[in-house]
């Protein structure tokens, strides 16, 4: 696909117009973790000489709807000299948000640009299907776990009450050789817990499978130390979702150019 040229000046390099959608939360740390990744995103395309504005939209928790944060970027991404808008779904999984919500919030927008606009937004599948997640994700949990040797691991992610939602997070656990469990759904963080107790384990790693540190990892990381209080004897290290690490950027980076030179 051939990238089309700036509005204001054809010959001058392509304009990156980038929004990153996130879900959004009235938690700050999230928000503030996804404008560090549209800065390093930013930053690491200017160190391949692509110009780019690399924006932040949430689903939810905005003052204004997804499709209002949209046609606001894409208003100044054009004044800026930009003839697309690449939206990039901060979605782990194939759930409602990333296939069903955002696709009707890019459609609402749309219908605002005008039709001449209809081509104009190139929506990416969700981060999480992306080609090369799951090595990142191997990669980070590699770099702490050998630090940590001896310990039985639990990927611990949000989950989904559709099968089919699951799967990517399965894919991975099976690759990392270690157990899932779920927030949302059984088994959940606890039952894993306290069945590696039960099995003799006193060394417990959680690896949470989130983007970012929010109220949800808050609320399970109070379970564990919860959990904890009655089990003295486990030793539970829990490590930090991976955030905008230079490891995910190089990934998203490397889509875009990718994507550029089709």
């Amino acid at each position: 696909m051939g990238y089309p040229r700036s509005i204001n000046d054809p010959s001058r390099p392509v304009l990156r117009a980038v929004v990153l959608v996130a879900h959004g939360s009235r938690d700050h740390r999230p928000r503030q973790a996804v404008e560090l990744l549209a800065s390093r995103l930013s930053a690491m395309l200017a160190a391949a000489n692509v110009r780019s504005i690399v924006a932040v939209a949430q689903l939810e928790g905005a003052s204004t709807p997804l499709h209002q944060q949209l046609v606001g970027f894409a208003q100044r991404a054009r004044s800026a000299g930009a003839v697309r808008v690449e939206i990039i779904p901060l979605f782990l999984s194939m759930g409602v948000h990333a296939t069903v919500d955002v696709p009707e919030e890019v459609a609402l927008a749309t219908q605002s640009m005008g039709p001449q606009w209809g081509d104009r937004w190139q929506l990416y599948p969700p981060l999480g299907v992306w080609p090369g997640l799951d090595r990142v994700m191997t990669e980070e949990w590699r770099k702490v776990a050998v630090e940590l040797p001896r310990r039985a691991w639990v990927l611990v992610t949000h989950g989904s009450r559709n099968p089919l939602g699951n799967q990517l997070v399965e894919q991975l656990a099976e690759q990392l050789g270690i157990t899932l469990a779920y927030w949302a759904i059984a088994p959940t963080l606890l039952d894993r817990l306290t069945e590696f107790a039960a099995a003799g384990h006193r060394a417990i790693g959680i690896f949470p499978y989130f983007l970012f540190a929010g109220s949800l990892t808050d609320a399970l990381f109070e379970q564990v130390y919860s959990w904890q209080r009655d089990h003295t004897d486990v030793d539970v290290q829990w490590l930090e979702p991976i955030g905008p690490a230079a490891s995910l950027v190089r990934l998203m980076a490397s889509q875009l150019l990718d994507d550029l030179n089709d």
